[in-house]
């Protein structure tokens, strides 16, 4: 599925439940045998609001999701989901099916690159693994200031034997602020996934965090003048939390 705009990307709320759409992309068969979920592509001049995006494949892999923008690019109140149960309505019974790809198939990739200036704002990017398969990576570049604000998180964790996948941010500068969160972490036997900053200014501020276990790598690329990024980092629970200055 591909939506591209020269504006703004919007939906618009059911006025019955006051839910946003759904964008939905699966692949799912009886035997178990369903191919790999369609991908999900956005293009947008400026700004992507209010959507709710979701690729999943009950034995496969699920879809990527790739959002690109043509200048600087605002992703707002919008959840991008490639690990999650869905439910759909069986069009000839009528009756509620249950799709879950956490259990069994893979979850898949998502990359956003822009080309000025990225902002998140009150939005969540999960690419989880419940199972062997792992999790997908999230890919996010940019030439300019990369922001996460309004309480957005970035999650590739795992609870099974599956690797959580790695994300990779590539910016000029990097800012999180608003309690906004990445996370690549594992509570099982799974390995976590890394967690690459390739920035040379780095913030991170008002209850703003970045975590991994302690097994997990987590690079801050050092500056073009060679400063390093400095690094604390406190072990809470096999999880180390970690502050930028």
């Amino acid at each position: 599925m591909t939506l591209t705009a020269g504006g703004e990307i919007k939906a618009i709320k059911n006025e019955f439940n006051n839910e946003f759409p759904v964008f939905s992309s699966f692949s799912v068969s009886q035997t178990g045998n369903s191919g790999q979920g369609g991908d999900v592509t956005l293009a947008a001049k400026n700004e992507i609001t209010d959507l709710y995006i979701l690729t999943l494949s009950s034995s496969s892999k699920s879809g990527d999701v790739q959002i690109s923008s043509f200048g600087d690019l605002l992703i707002k109140n919008t959840k991008i989901i490639t690990s999650r149960q869905l439910i759909i309505n069986n069009p000839l019974t009528q009756q509620e099916i249950t799709l879950d790809v956490s259990g069994v198939g893979q979850s898949g990739n998502v990359s956003i690159n822009s080309k000025g200036n990225l902002t998140f704002n009150n939005t969540r990017i999960e690419s989880d693994t419940r199972s062997s398969n792992p999790a997908g990576n999230v890919n996010i570049t940019s030439p300019g200031i990369v922001t996460f604000n309004n309480n957005s998180k970035i999650t590739s964790n795992t609870s099974s034997q599956g690797k959580a996948g790695s994300i990779q941010i590539d910016a000029k500068e990097l800012n999180l602020t608003d309690a906004s969160e990445i996370s690549a972490s594992t509570t099982a036997d799974g390995k976590a996934g890394d967690i690459t900053l390739n920035t040379p200014t780095l913030t991170v501020s008002n209850g703003a965090k970045i975590f991994a276990p302690l097994q997990a790598k987590v690079m801050a690329v050092k500056s073009p003048l060679m400063h390093p990024i400095k690094l604390i980092l406190v072990s809470v629970f096999k999880t180390f939390f970690l502050f930028f200055s």
